[in-house]
């Protein structure tokens, strides 16, 4: 009715900063972080606490993961859902909630417990396909085994 007051609910899931932008602004698809590629980066995470100085649970110098697997486990998605879009050279801290940490079981080694909230410190290295795409060559050459035609092949 007119004269009240509409109220919304949300749950804050993350807070996305980027600390450093890509060189030259933004960057071209064929070097962003998306669905199905592997992605490379220096990360660290850290359990959030009050005091700011909480416990490195992850610090990996070069950890790759492919995006889009759907049986990814709940932090690997929360990294994939704060990380698309991100450039090769970008840096960003990521403040993920339970929802996209490690959600109310923890992670399995207990340096997270189950609903804390985790700050995660993010360099993109490198953004690739190892999938081929072309597999007629792997095909072609399988084919050429199968037929017993080797004879041009010298190893």
């Amino acid at each position: 009715p007119a004269g009240s007051t509409l109220y919304f609910i949300s749950k804050l899931h993350a807070i996305i900063r980027t600390k450093k932008e890509p060189k030259g602004g933004d960057c071209n698809e064929g070097v962003k972080a998306r669905p199905n590629i592997d992605v490379t980066m220096d990360i660290e995470g850290r359990v959030i606490t009050p005091s700011g100085n909480g416990q490195i649970f992850l610090d990996k110098p070069s950890l790759e993961i492919r995006f889009g697997k759907p049986n990814a486990i709940r932090f690997v998605r929360g990294l994939e859902s704060s990380l698309t879009g991100a450039c090769t050279g970008e840096e960003r801290t990521l403040f993920l909630g339970p929802d996209l940490a490690y959600g109310e079981s923890g992670k399995s080694d207990g340096k997270v417990k189950g609903g804390e909230s985790v700050r995660v410190d993010v360099r993109i290295v490198r953004v690739r396909n190892k999938k081929p795409t072309d597999s007629k060559i792997a095909l072609s050459f399988l084919e050429t085994i199968a037929n017993g035609d080797l004879k041009n092949f010298s190893g």
